[in-house]
């Protein structure tokens, strides 16, 4: 069964910190999010693979925030 995908609230609280923090991660490429229609989504893989340190920054990431 796939895990729900995160929102920057329910993230920022997990790691403790801002949801404007996460939305900054998210901006820059270095965690990877998707869009449901407004909505900012981060997956649960994606969020591993960030805990796990395996996620990289790559500027203009088609996962970045416009």
């Amino acid at each position: 069964m796939t895990e729900p995908p995160f929102t920057p609230e329910t993230l920022a609280r997990r790691w403790l910190c801002t949801p404007r923090h996460v939305q900054k991660l998210c901006r820059s490429g270095e965690l990877p999010c998707f869009h449901v229609g407004k909505l900012l989504r981060i997956s649960a893989a994606a969020v591993e693979a960030y805990e796990a340190g395996e996620c990289q920054s790559q500027p203009g990431s088609s996962s970045a925030i416009a």
